[in-house]
């Protein structure tokens, strides 16, 4: 359990930036509309060592990169970048 939590670490302030953005704009509470947008991260790309690749990928690829590197068959874990874009007025106003 512990280390899926660590596995998840570097994608926290995705979700952060997503739950800050959706505040600002008023969203106070935990609603199926704010839901729906907590969603959309893992769908967003991010920059991958092999270029753009949606977060749920690249979560894959983590994953696979630790099993790989405890097999001593790669010697550094693969972590996605930064997003390439996000327009949080788009994900905002489509669940007003």
């Amino acid at each position: 359990m512990r280390l899926a939590d660590d596995l998840m670490e570097p994608f926290r302030p995705l979700v952060d930036l997503f739950v800050i953005n959706l505040f600002n704009s008023g969203w106070k509470e935990v609603c199926p509309e704010t839901k729906a947008v907590l969603a959309k991260v893992t769908s967003m790309n991010l920059l991958a060592v092999k270029g753009a690749s949606p977060v749920q990928t690249c979560m894959d690829k983590m994953a696979t990169s630790l099993a790989q590197v405890y097999l001593g068959e790669r010697k550094y874990l693969e972590i996605a970048g930064a997003p390439l874009a996000i327009n949080f007025g788009n994900l905002l106003a489509k669940n007003k």
